[in-house]
């Protein structure tokens, strides 16, 4: 660290359970470290839905917020590995607050098809819930990152009867 260069050996691999570093970095305001360690873990991975997921969610808790959208970004622009309903894809291992910068993204892709309409990504709010029940609670947060302005008036009236695990 004399160099001012992070050790490739301090930065452990994507899948470990904790990543000590980057979190003290964080609660110190050392960004530059911080944003090291994630270039670093970023570099050693190829992305995958499965590794972007990790990344986000360890780049939300250390706030490091250009490797956060650069996972989101992986994550919504490939719907296939990342939305597909069996076996669950890597959307609906989320957080609540990871999958809400998820679908919160412009360049979201519900589907390989290049036009979608955004009631779609309210469904997937709905199958996210079902998918994780013990945090229903929370599905708040990916309600307000549907952007209900692009609604059509229509979709606005009848939505509510399209969401079967958010009915009350």
């Amino acid at each position: 660290m004399i160099s001012g260069q992070l050790a490739e050996d301090l930065v452990r691999p994507v899948n470990e359970g904790s990543h000590p570093l980057p979190e003290l970095a964080d609660r110190y305001d050392l960004r530059d470290l911080v944003d090291q360690y994630f270039d670093k873990l970023i570099q050693r991975e190829t992305l995958t839905a499965k590794i972007s997921a990790r990344v986000l969610e360890l780049a939300l808790l250390c706030n490091a917020n250009s490797s956060r959208d650069l996972a989101a970004a992986f994550l919504a622009t490939h719907p296939t590995p990342t939305l597909q309903k069996d076996p669950p894809g890597a959307f609906f291992t989320l957080t609540p607050e990871a999958a809400s910068v998820v679908l919160s993204r412009d360049d979201l892709r519900v589907s390989p098809v290049a036009r979608f309409h955004e009631r779609e990504v309210l469904r997937l709010v709905d199958l996210w819930v079902e998918k994780n029940a013990s945090q229903v609670e929370k599905a708040g947060l990916l309600v307000k990152a549907v952007r209900l302005e692009l609604f059509s008036l229509s979709d606005l009236t009848s939505f509510q009867h399209e969401l079967g695990s958010l009915q009350l």
